[in-house]
Formats: C-alpha cells, structure tokens, sequence
C-alpha cells in the first residue's frame, strides 16, 4: 500500500491530484451509484484502487472522479507508464497513442480489472 491506497502489491508511485486535472473517459451513468459512493468517500475517505491514467486521461473510475470532485477531495493516480513497468515490463514497447491503446497495454499487468 502506498500512502493507504491499494496498489495490489506493485511498487508505484501514487500521486493525488485535484480531480479537475483528471479527465474521466465518460460521463456518470448512474446517480443512485454516484451517491452510494460520495457517502463512502465522505465517511471512509478513498479506499480500492487509484485511479489508471494516461496523459490525465482516466481509464476507467468515471464516477469515483465525480464523487470526489463534488466532495473536493484528492484523487489518487498511477501512471500507466509506471504500472507497465512495475509488471516488469518496458513501457516504451508500446505505442500509446489513444485509450484503447492504453487499455492493450495494461493486459500485462496481472490483477489490472481492480483499476478499471
């Protein structure tokens, strides 16, 4: 665990940025569970996984980012970059260009569904 955020087990970096500088990949589909988790954050603070990015660009974690802007607190990230290699892998062997390349990509890391 890196500063109380679940990393599975990989040695990464986490940072923690205001959520208007993470841009979800989708809007929020689901009220019902965007407020389930604003009372989550509120009682618990941030517990799971850090949000995946790639450029800002959030790979999954779109209603997360909604709590936590409605609430002004932190989101904790993990560069795609920094994942790749942490499964041990080469980042630069990949050509990251758009989301779905990001998402090819982290194939290699074992336990990636916990990010999404």
């Amino acid at each position: 665990m890196a500063d109380g955020i679940n990393t599975l087990g990989f040695d990464v970096d986490v940072r923690h940025v205001y959520p208007c500088n993470v841009i979800p990949f989708h809007g929020v589909a689901s009220q019902d569970r965007l407020n389930r988790l604003k009372d989550s954050l509120s009682a618990d603070g941030w517990n799971g996984t850090p949000i995946v990015v790639y450029d800002n660009l959030a790979l999954g974690g779109a209603h997360r980012i909604a709590a936590a802007r409605d609430l002004d607190i932190d989101v904790p990230v993990i560069d795609i970059e920094d994942l790749i290699h942490a499964a041990g892998e080469d980042p630069t062997d990949y050509d990251i260009q758009t989301r779905e390349d990001a998402i090819e990509a982290l194939g290699v890391v074992p336990g990636i569904s916990e990010f999404a």
